[in-house]
C-alpha cells in the first residue's frame, strides 16, 4: 500500500481547525495497522468512560463480499466487518464513519495498512473565544443527532476500485473532500452574516456531494463515492459562527 501519511496529516489538521469540531490533539487517536483485539479494546475503553460521539476515519484496503458487505482490512492477518464496527461503538452512539478504501468484490489480499480514527471527547470550557464557540455550536448539532446512528460513508461504490495518486502521495476521494470542506469554510467567512438566510453549520452531505462529483469527473465515472444515511441524520462537518474570530 502506497504511503498514507499525508492523508493522515490532511484529516488530523482539518479536525484541528476550529470550523471542523475544534479537536485537540488529546482528542484525536491514530492506529497503525491495530490487530482485533486491541480496536476492540480501545472502543471498550472509550464506551466504559462515557464517549457518545465519534468520527472514524479508515484509510487503506478494504473489500465487499458477494452480498455487499463491507470489510477492511486491519493488519495483514485480520479484516473486520463493518457490522461489527457498528456494534463496537454502541448502540447508542453518534459516529461517522468514513472509509477511504476500495469496494471491490474479492478474497482479502494480505497487505499492511494505516488506519486513522478519530475519536470525540467531553468538552471542557475556558475563555470565550472564537475556537471555543465553534466547538460548542459543532457538539450541540451533534447533539441533535438521534442515538445509535451511524453514518457510512466509502469512496468507492459496490465492486470499485478507490484511486490513490502515486504523484502526489494522496487517496483521490480524502482529498477532495478535505479541500472543498475547506472551499467551503472560506467561503463562509466571507458571506455576510447579519441577514437571516446565513447557516452557521454546513453538513457531511453538503461536502460529500461536491467530493463525489470532483472523483466521478476525474475518474471518468470509474469511482463513485457513496454516503448511507441513518435516520435523516445530518452529521455536521463544519461550522462558521456568526462571529469575530477575535477574543469577546
Amino acid at each position: 500500500m502506497p504511503d498514507l501519511q499525508y492523508d493522515i496529516n490532511n484529516y488530523i489538521s482539518f479536525f484541528s481547525m476550529p470550523e471542523a469540531g475544534s479537536w485537540d490533539k488529546e482528542e484525536i487517536r491514530y492506529l497503525n495497522s491495530p490487530s482485533i483485539s486491541e480496536l476492540e479494546s480501545r472502543f471498550k475503553t472509550w464506551r466504559i468512560i462515557g464517549i457518545e460521539c465519534y468520527v472514524i476515519i479508515f484509510t487503506g484496503h478494504g473489500y465487499c463480499d458477494e452480498k455487499r458487505n463491507r470489510y477492511i482490512q486491519l493488519n495483514d492477518e485480520e479484516d473486520y466487518a463493518v457490522e461489527q464496527l457498528k456494534t463496537l461503538v454502541g448502540e447508542k452512539s453518534r459516529s461517522l464513519f468514513i472509509s477511504d478504501s476500495c469496494g471491490t468484490v474479492w478474497t482479502p489480499a494480505q497487505e499492511a495498512i494505516q488506519d486513522s480514527i478519530q475519536e470525540q471527547r467531553e468538552f471542557s470550557s475556558g475563555d470565550v473565544n472564537y475556537r471555543d464557540i465553534c466547538r460548542f455550536k459543532y457538539e450541540d448539532r451533534l447533539s441533535n443527532i438521534p442515538e445509535g446512528t451511524f453514518v457510512e460513508v466509502y469512496a468507492s461504490a459496490f465492486d470499485e476500485g478507490a484511486l490513490y495518486d502515486e504523484d502526489k502521495y494522496h487517496s483521490i476521494y480524502s482529498y477532495f473532500l478535505l479541500k472543498a470542506a475547506r472551499e467551503r469554510i472560506k467561503e463562509k467567512k466571507s458571506m455576510r452574516k447579519d441577514t437571516p438566510f446565513y447557516r452557521e453549520y454546513t453538513s457531511f452531505t453538503f461536502i460529500h456531494e461536491i467530493a463525489k462529483r470532483t472523483v466521478q469527473d476525474i475518474t471518468k465515472g470509474k469511482q463513485n463515492p457513496v454516503c448511507v444515511i441513518e435516520k435523516g441524520a445530518q452529521f455536521p462537518f463544519l461550522v462558521v459562527p456568526k462571529v469575530s474570530s477575535r477574543i469577546l
